[in-house]
């Protein structure tokens, strides 16, 4: 209990009691507090949140430091999405995100110009979208910058649901690319890895084969690992 008490001590207060995590998103801002609704966008909107640890989370990833258990073999349980709360929200333009991702890229010790990208399935909605990325990277200790590409997935699991939602997340293909591109241009030695789950994989392996049917002289945004 001492050693566990000495590492949370330790821990930065920014990045680990607090997440922040960038948006880019096609859903309509909506009123409610999922933040951004149902209803597909023309346009990505940019932001970020900042996610909240509850105090057991913290005390979980201390104690699995304490016994030097590699979180890939560890049998221990982790966090669960649902227990990341969002306790602030900013909408950002593209320009006003990347100034703050430049910070985000150069402070951390392990990922360092680094980010990881989380797109999302079928069933999902904005609020999910952010607190399942918070969950992996906490649970991975991955303190690079974090960016949830939240297509306008309808947030209900039946059938018919289910083909509109194909529908939208084959229209989100050229946005997501966009955006890849976007970050590409701005910061051109930040490595980007992609993690896709469920139906976001429909969005990335088309991106990934319509980049990678580019001219050999076109430029390509520096993938990392795919998820």
């Amino acid at each position: 209990e001492k050693k566990t008490k000495e590492l949370l001590e330790r821990m930065p207060l920014f990045g680990t009691k607090h997440i922040p995590v960038y948006f880019a998103t096609t859903r309509i801002r909506s009123d409610d507090d999922k933040l951004y609704g149902t209803s597909d966008g023309d346009t990505i909107s940019f932001g970020r949140v900042t996610m909240q640890d509850p105090a057991e989370t913290i005390e979980a990833l201390g104690a699995r430091r304490a016994k030097s258990l590699i979180l890939s073999k560890s049998r221990e349980k982790l966090s669960t999405a649902d227990v990341f709360k969002r306790v602030r929200d900013r909408s950002l333009s593209f320009n006003q995100m990347a100034a703050s991702l430049e910070i985000s890229t150069v402070r951390p010790a392990l990922f360092k110009n680094q980010a990881l990208i989380f797109v999302h399935g079928f069933n999902v909605d904005f609020r999910e979208a952010t607190q399942r990325i918070s969950q992996v990277a906490f649970d991975l200790e991955f303190d690079g910058a974090l960016i949830a590409f939240s297509w306008a997935s309808l947030g209900r699991s039946d059938p018919i649901t289910y083909a509109s939602d194909r529908g939208r997340a084959d229209k989100s293909v050229a946005r997501f690319i966009n955006f890849l591109d976007q970050l590409s241009d701005r910061f051109p030695d930040m490595t980007l890895h992609v993690m896709a789950h469920s139906m976001g994989n429909r969005i990335l392996t088309r991106a990934l084969y319509q980049i990678a049917e580019r001219p050999e002289a076109a430029k390509r945004p520096r993938i990392g690992e795919i998820i």
